[in-house]
């Protein structure tokens, strides 16, 4: 179905594998990078369909600029502190060399009998059970783990994410089930090995990883002993908060199609939203879909600046020059002011909804994750399109500013 309204384009797909792929080449380190970098008028600056990064980049000034996810005073140290992490692995294992040598074992990662233990595979994104979700394997590790999955039957492992800030892997991740396999290492010249497809079952806890040191070696892939996340407010009654969520949304797609905003969601949303409880339906696609809602916002404010920057800077283009990847060469040094000062517009605007989603926009839906109550999670969503309905009313406001009151 219809999950996005565009100006430019009738229907958006919502493809989950295109929407990751897009939204980890945005979040990466580089690219924000590029994105948040100051024009401080360098010598010479490449641009690729209007996407400014500096020749070279030394010495460039990259903004310190916070985001707001959750509510109005959250940043990204402040988002990741509210994040259950694990404890740093011991990548040596902990033993001394005479205790390796003689095959000690350390108490503390003997599993627990009564636990269950599955394979990790630790990504730098959150994952939302009900989804279906398409993976490449190609490195050797997890074709072993897959090999081994498929072998006893079990078909499952868990995903979980990991920090950006230390590497340190989140306590609660999610259970992948493997539906189909294909192997294209012939098609692929073996580069990868698998494309994978998956459903995402439920959540579980991490208690502890097994073999640590695995992590560092790349030898083989990690283990971990995990338990089912079971809610406890199973017996509460929700129903208020959970018909003001619905009420909420209903008004912010209403907004949104009154404003034209670009990326916005259908009308036929409002009626088929679902909020109840579920392991992976229910809220859980609600949460889905303003996952998706957030990353094909981001996606559009980028490609709008990247046109604009674009139109800015074709006539100056260097004749012939180009860099050995195809990108556009302009002087900087040779730009008249006023260009200057409209590339420096352009940028600030866009720095204005940019930072409300970039650092590390999986945080916000971690949390949402790791929680183990559903009135919880309704309270977290509900901050989060309250602060959409804010950014609505403002535009709203501003638009009534330049009306025509005759109209």
């Amino acid at each position: 179905r219809t999950l996005f309204c565009t100006q430019t384009s009738k229907q958006l797909k919502t493809d989950t594998k295109q929407n990751c792929y897009n939204l980890n080449r945005l979040s990466s380190r580089n690219s924000r990078d590029a994105w948040l970098t100051k024009l401080n008028t360098p010598r010479n600056a490449a641009f690729n369909g209007g996407l400014i990064s500096h020749l070279p980049n030394k010495g460039a000034k990259v903004s310190k600029r916070r985001i707001k996810c959750v509510a109005e005073s959250n940043d990204v140290e402040n988002l990741s502190s509210q994040v259950r992490w694990l404890p740093e692995l011991d990548l040596v294992g902990g033993l001394t060399q005479t205790e390796e040598f003689f095959g000690v074992e350390r108490e503390d990662l003997k599993p627990d009998l009564t636990k269950k233990v599955m394979p990790l595979f630790p990504l730098g994104v959150c994952y939302i059970p009900g989804t279906d979700q398409v993976l490449q394997i190609f490195e050797p590790r997890y074709r072993a783990m897959f090999n081994d999955i498929l072998f006893n039957g079990s078909r499952r492992f868990v995903i979980t994410m990991v920090s950006q800030v230390d590497g340190r892997f989140a306590e609660v991740g999610v259970v992948f089930y493997l539906k189909d396999l294909k192997e294209v290492s012939e098609q692929t010249g073996d580069q990868i090995k698998y494309i994978c497809e998956h459903e995402v079952i439920g959540r579980v806890k991490i208690n502890k990883v097994l073999n640590p040191e695995a992590w560092k070696s790349r030898e083989t892939y990690l283990k971990v002993e995990v338990e089912d996340m079971v809610d406890a407010d199973a017996e509460e009654d929700v129903s208020e908060v959970e018909a003001k969520l619905v009420e909420l949304f209903q008004s912010v797609v209403y907004m949104q199609m009154s404003v034209g905003q670009e990326v916005r969601f259908s009308e036929a949303i409002s009626d088929s939203l679902q909020v109840g409880r579920g392991d992976s339906d229910g809220l859980w696609k609600t949460i889905t879909l303003w996952q998706d809602f957030s990353h094909q916002r981001l996606i559009s404010i980028q490609q709008d600046a990247q046109k604009r920057i674009q139109a800015v800077l074709m006539p100056f283009v260097e004749d012939g020059k180009k860099t050995a990847s195809g990108q556009f060469i302009v002087n900087f040094d040779k730009l008249p002011m006023n260009i200057r000062a409209e590339l420096k517009k352009i940028q600030d605007e866009g720095n204005e909804d940019m930072k409300q989603l970039m650092g590390d926009p999986y945080l916000p839906f971690q949390i949402i994750l790791q929680s183990d109550r559903h009135g919880e999670r309704i309270s977290m969503l509900t901050s989060m399109v309250e602060e959409e309905q804010r950014r609505l009313q403002a535009r709203v406001a501003l638009k009534s500013l330049f009306q025509n009151p005759n109209e």
